[in-house]
């Protein structure tokens, strides 16, 4: 039974690859996750004209900016959500200006920004031979 369910696992993890990496290409709905609030947090940084970043900066962060605020015990699951992904940016980045460069290169680079997002959040493998055979590319 242990043996079934570390297969399912295994599975169940090489689907969201992509069909080049020898994956199915099934949506992964964590990275998907984290690119949406990673969107957010791009628009809190440029404190995009929206009433709810003026909420934000006025109850979170009033005298800051999100690089630099900490998150409160009584914040909302969104925005600790949020803010774990600000400490997961700037830790896989290597510090607050190079995440700040790797969401302004996906807010100005090509495609969109949560697609953008979503390729750096993916789990990824390094590209199998035999992808063209099987999907016939």
């Amino acid at each position: 039974m242990c043996s079934e369910v570390n297969l399912l696992l295994l599975l169940e993890s090489r689907c969201v690859y992509q069909k080049n990496e020898g994956g199915l290409t099934v949506l992964d709905i964590k990275a998907r996750n984290d690119s949406f609030f990673t969107k957010q947090l791009w628009n809190i940084h440029l404190k995009s004209d929206s009433l709810w970043i003026k909420w934000v900066y006025h109850y979170y962060i009033p005298h800051t900016f999100i690089w630099f605020s900490n998150v409160k015990k009584a914040a909302s699951p969104l925005w600790k959500s949020i803010f774990s992904l600000h400490n997961k940016m700037i830790k896989q980045c290597g510090g607050i200006s190079a995440a700040r460069q790797v969401l302004s290169s996906w807010h100005s680079g090509p495609g969109s920004f949560t697609a953008n997002a979503y390729d750096f959040f993916r789990y990824k493998a390094d590209p199998v031979q035999w992808a063209s055979v099987v999907w016939e590319q």
